[in-house]
């Protein structure tokens, strides 16, 4: 764990801090496929969409705070990772992979999976290091210009690790 960070349910009152951290990690990393001057940052939708899923009992979400401010976050509902994403100040840490061990080991389902855009070579690095193979799905991203993402699962679990929910 990244010193000074701690892991707790996401609060309704968090969404703003969400869309803040979500943001600052895509605006760096993604440019080349979202060009800001093209495509600006869609705040307003992406605060709609945490006021929705923190009010939606579906989903569970866990934030990463530290030192007054959230640094991450993961977000799952069922046994779909949605959004996972780590602040810049504290990528490289292990934070990210703590996260999404977290989301994975609440989850029912013995094969979790998640999306990924094709065109984010960083993420998918990260998910292929930790065992994430492709499933061979493909849809259009949320937000324009729409890029193409790919459905990765988790690799199969030990036998005998069984899921917690909580």
């Amino acid at each position: 764990m990244t010193d000074g960070v701690a892991l707790r349910p996401a609060r309704g009152a968090d969404a703003d801090e969400l869309l803040r951290v979500e943001r600052e990690a895509n605006l760096p990393a993604l440019r080349h496929v979202f060009p800001p001057d093209e495509f600006p940052y869609p705040d307003d939708a992406v605060r709609a969409r945490w006021a929705r899923v923190l009010r939606d009992p579906s989903y569970d979400v866990t934030v990463a705070a530290g030192e007054g401010s959230l640094v991450g976050f993961v977000a799952w509902r069922g046994s779909v990772v949605e959004h996972l994403a780590v602040h810049p100040s504290v990528q490289r840490r292990g934070l990210a992979r703590e996260l999404l061990a977290h989301a994975v080991s609440r989850m029912t389902e013995d094969l979790p999976s998640l999306w990924v855009l094709v065109d984010n070579p960083g993420a998918r690095a990260f998910y292929s290091a930790l065992g994430w193979r492709p499933t061979g799905r493909a849809r259009r991203a949320e937000f324009p210009p729409h890029p193409h993402e790919v459905e990765l699962s988790a690799p199969p679990r030990p036998h005998g690790d069984s899921p917690t929910r909580g």
